[in-house]
């Protein structure tokens, strides 16, 4: 009896041990296949005998070293159908030396490593470099560096490649795709750097691709439970196609940073449409000849906090042999249903091209992106989008010496004889690389939208693929308030007061024009101002020939970068309404009257030196009634004629007055007086106003002047005393522009006080809006 237990545990010893998990070793210095494979120093040459030995939750460690072949296969260098498991995936894991690099794959095949068939498999730390000796006979069909294509069955039946993890290894200096995969899904492609690929293809490959992916019934990645392919955090850059694409008019089509390409599948005979959702987030994608991120033909692909700079170089190649097609944007949306492109950086190197294309597309959801240096505004433009410098650590676009390497097509394979070798032109010619960190002052830190992914250091997620973990510069580029006059008059020069902040060193605007469309600028005036805040005054002159009478004018000032228009602006504040009126004594001034009526339908009669010069019809809510031809000096008469045809009793109700932007009110300045400031007319009258003066300013302030807040600095709370009886929106406002605080004061309230305990001490502004007249003022207070 005993004898017979220790056999039974002698055989689940022998079970255990054949199933548990080994460590395999590759070495091409000091390896041999005929080894074990499972210490250093009896360690495996290729790796293809690796692939060979592992089973489920093995691990293999590819020592440093340069590796080839391997594969029976022609088509690959090495090849992988292989499965893991939940839990138990099979790793292939590089070693770096003691510098850092990597160990080398050099391929000579059509692929580097073509995994088809396989699951739960992880190929990590690795470099791929083509085999560049001689490659004669592949001119026309270029090598790739990883793909995962699916397994070709003669009943059709597809078992493709899933979960699948390429992730942390250096592509590069491929002629076609870097990585790419096919017929495939639950793919995680992460970390990776992709540079020099796809110059020499014929079938439109890009840096990093997905094409025709399959429907399988597997379960997704836990981390991702409603993506099953994935792009997250790689580098892709300086992948540019310099022929045309067979497939496509001999054309250059692609060249792309990243492709999200045809899953809906309508490019092939019974096409069975991709119906999960792609997730691309935390990409950097610079220098590429098409777009930096392309989804074409693809339906439910979320597009999140990817950065994407001097992408579309091909649009500046000149090549008649290979006409250009590729679209001149950042990211393309194209034949698209049911995206969602969110916190995404989209900054052009020069302002000829446009951030984001689109064409053909469906229930497309956009948010929260950051769009630089752009021909006009980018089209869609979600209102929560921001037109900024987002403020790149280290970028620079490239120069003309390296464009014209783009260009470089007479001779692509350097052939010669017999042999042909591969010709990269970004290879060895200083092309830049990019730091795409955001700067403590970057208006991306803290703006993005939660989007269910990547770490948030500080108040919310950064726009863009950077998360930012400095400190924060607290100034902004903002204008904070300026002081315009109501009026102007031709000829004049007006001195506009400016208290700003600038983050670096900036140019401040000032520009008067039309308050309306066509919005024609009149005169402009730029100032240089340095970091930090300050006030600063502007002077502008106004033209001789403004016109004067019906139009009105605004002051628009802004801030920009140094050089930069009204296109670069970073922030600016309108003050509208002016109006502008002659100086001379008997010309032309502006008369407005703030009225209603009982009923609606009363009219109303200006009378100046007792000549009926204009009827208004008023309705039962205060309105302006504007007359612009006022002499100064004439007498003013407002008068009111009751014909008593109606059932409703007509009554006129003049609250106002107003000349040369001067605010009269009917108690003071009439002679009719009765109980309040405004006055009701009953049956016939008039009010008498005399001859008031465009020269003089009677009351010495507007309403929305006369509203005094207090103390300053302040400790506890503010007081806002609202002597003119108004109804205002009061807002307390922070100096990054966020407001804090907001309520509305009614015209009953005479004081009130705001709470402001809770507040850190600082700077802060009180901005303060009358609902009436549209007038506003902005206070800064500080908080101690």
């Amino acid at each position: 009896m005993k004898k017979i237990k220790l056999a039974i545990m002698f055989c689940l010893l022998c079970v255990i041990f054949a199933n548990a998990q080994k460590t395999y070793y590759v070495s091409s210095q000091n390896g041999n296949d005929n080894n074990s494979g499972l210490e250093q120093n009896i360690a495996f040459e290729s790796i293809q005998k690796a692939v060979n030995s592992v089973n489920e939750g093995d691990t293999v460690k590819i020592l440093p070293g340069t590796y080839t072949g391997g594969s029976d296969s022609p088509w690959s260098e090495i090849f992988m159908s292989i499965s893991g498991s939940e839990g138990k995936y099979i790793t292939f894991s590089g070693v770096p030396d003691a510098q850092g690099k990597l160990p080398i794959i050099i391929s000579a095949s059509v692929k580097g490593i073509d995994l088809l068939g396989s699951s739960y498999v992880i190929i990590e730390n690795l470099e791929f470099i083509p085999d560049n000796e001689d490659v004669k006979g592949m001119i026309d069909d270029p090598s790739f560096g990883l793909e995962l294509w699916r397994a070709r069955r003669a009943i059709g039946i597809d078992n493709g490649s899933h979960h699948i993890i390429i992730r942390n290894n250096y592509v590069h200096d491929f002629p076609g795709n870097g990585i790419a995969i096919g017929g495939s899904e639950v793919v995680l492609i992460e970390g990776n750097l992709v540079e020099h690929c796809a110059f020499q293809s014929r079938n439109g490959n890009s840096g990093i691709s997905s094409y025709q992916p399959a429907n399988l019934n597997v379960n997704s990645f836990p981390e991702y439970p409603n993506h099953r392919i994935i792009y997250k955090d790689n580098v892709s850059r300086y992948n540019v196609n310099l022929r045309g694409f067979l497939g496509g008019g001999n054309r250059i089509t692609d060249g792309n940073g990243i492709i999200v390409d045809d899953h809906i599948q309508d490019q092939k005979e019974n096409g069975i449409p991709y119906n999960s959702r792609t997730l691309l987030i935390g990409n950097v994608c610079y220098g590429n000849g098409g777009q930096g991120i392309n989804v074409f033909s693809s339906d439910n692909v979320d597009v999140y906090n990817n950065t994407l700079f001097d992408n579309a170089q091909s649009t500046r190649i000149s090549n008649p042999a290979y006409p250009i097609a590729v679209g001149d944007s950042q990211l393309s949306i194209g034949r698209v249903k049911n995206a969602r492109v969110k916190n995404n950086i989209l900054y052009n190197s020069n302002a000829s091209k446009t951030t984001i294309s689109r064409y053909q597309d469906e229930n497309i959801s956009y948010d929260q992106n950051i769009h630089w240096n752009l021909t006009g505004n980018p089209e869609p433009l979600s209102s929560n989008d921001l037109i900024a410098d987002p403020k790149l650590k280290s970028i620079q676009a490239l120069n003309e010496s390296q464009t014209n390497l783009l260009a470089t097509t007479s001779n692509p394979f350097n052939i010669n004889g017999a042999s042909a070798k591969l010709f990269t032109p970004t290879k060895n010619n200083n092309f830049p690389i990019h730091d795409m960190s955001l700067q403590s002052s970057s208006p991306a830190i803290d703006t993005g939208v939660n989007v269910g992914f990547g770490a948030i250091i500080g108040s919310s997620i950064d726009i863009g693929a950077k998360e930012f973990d400095g400190t924060i510069n607290s100034i902004e580029d903002k204008i904070i308030a300026s002081s315009v006059p109501d009026q102007v008059q031709p000829g004049q020069e007006v001195l506009i007061t400016i208290s700003y902040e600038a983050k670096e060193d900036r140019d401040i605007s000032i520009v008067f024009q039309l308050d309306s469309n066509p919005f024609t600028v009149y005169k402009s005036n730029k100032t240089r101002v340095s970091v930090g805040r300050g006030t600063i005054n502007i002077p502008i002159s106004i033209p001789e020939n403004t016109p004067i009478g019906n139009d009105r004018y605004q002051f628009q000032v802004y801030i920009a970068p140094i050089g930069g228009n009204w296109n670069n602006r970073l922030d600016n504040l309108n003050k509208p309404n002016i109006d502008c009126v002659s100086g001379d004594s008997g010309t032309t001034g502006v008369l407005e009257v703030g009225a209603k009526g009982n009923c609606s339908g009363e009219q109303i009669e200006i009378l100046l030196d007792d000549q009926s010069v204009a009827q208004f019809t008023l309705t039962n809510n205060i309105e302006v009634y504007r007359y612009t031809d006022y002499k100064e000096g004439q007498n003013i008469k407002i008068a009111f004629v009751n014909d008593d045809n109606s059932v409703c009793d007509f009554n006129a109700y003049i609250d106002w007055i107003k000349i040369c932007n001067t605010l009269y009110q009917t108690e003071d300045y009439s002679s009719r007086t009765g109980c309040g400031s405004s006055e009701w007319l009953y049956c016939n009258g008039n009010f008498d106003f005399g001859d008031l003066s465009c020269g003089q300013n009677r009351r010495g302030e507007t309403k929305i002047e006369s509203i005094v807040v207090y103390p300053n600095p302040a400790q506890h709370a503010l007081f806002v005393e609202n002597t003119e009886g108004q109804s205002l929106l009061i807002k307390v406002i922070n100096v990054e522009g966020r407001v804090l605080k907001s309520f509305r004061l009614e015209t009953n309230d005479i004081a009130t006080s705001i709470d402001i305990d809770d507040l850190p001490s600082g700077v802060y502004l009180v901005n303060i809006f009358s609902i009436k007249n549209r007038e506003q003022k902005t206070i800064k207070i500080y908080k101690e």
